[in-house]
């Protein structure tokens, strides 16, 4: 009947295992080996390893010195000290809310126009949540009010490409002079999306137009 191995003697064998399996040779980089070193080869120590090296133990308090991350200072972001930024913030909230209702009252009369109404939908949420976030007041006249548009198709999908391309620009320029960094970012977003949507304007009006 066999001996029980030591839990030292098994450890090595379950090591030599794992080692052979991802390392089935010994490599000329690697300080470690599975077979003793020969005579003229002495193993490395402890202190000759780097001190980056995975395996290599860390000096004592090495954990402890470690730095922590910090807590953030200045302003908070969509704070109220952001509220300065509220000057160029509710105009463009404004323009959405009118856009939305042309767009809500265009998709009666063409389907195609249905998706635009519900981009201009989620842009005017993110403009209301970031206003209430700075000012805690909520978007004035946040419902778009009910509209209608009329005439023929043409003048109007021209009408509402230049308009979406006059927003795209004020967007941008909003993004560069605003002082928080959320809005920037924000105002960033909401130009690509809005770039977005004036060429999809431009793809309707080609079909319409053919």
């Amino acid at each position: 009947m066999d001996m029980p191995q030591s839990p030292e003697v098994l450890d090595q064998a379950a090591f030599r295992r794992v080692w052979q399996r991802v390392m089935p040779q010994d490599r000329p980089d690697c300080p470690f080996t599975l077979d003793p070193p020969p005579a003229d080869c002495p193993a490395p120590s402890v202190e000759q390893a780097p001190a980056h090296h995975p395996l290599s133990a860390p000096e004592p308090g090495a954990l402890a010195a470690r730095p922590t991350s910090t807590p953030p200072t200045g302003p908070l972001c969509l704070g109220p000290s952001s509220s300065g930024d509220l000057a160029a913030l509710d105009p463009l909230a404004a323009q959405v809310v009118r856009e939305l209702a042309l767009y809500r009252s265009l998709a009666r009369r063409a389907s195609a126009a249905l998706p635009l109404s519900r981009k201009k939908a989620d842009h005017l949420r993110r403009l209301s949540a970031a206003r209430y976030l700075i000012s805690g007041q909520p978007m004035p006249q946040a419902r778009p009010a009910g509209g209608r548009v009329s005439g023929k198709l043409l003048p109007l999908l021209r009408e509402r490409y230049h308009a979406e391309e006059s927003l795209v620009l004020a967007l941008f320029t909003a993004a560069h002079s605003a002082a928080d960094p959320c809005l920037q970012e924000l105002y960033h977003q909401l130009a690509l999306e809005t770039q977005e949507i004036a060429d999809a304007l431009r793809r309707w009006l080609e079909q319409a137009i053919s």
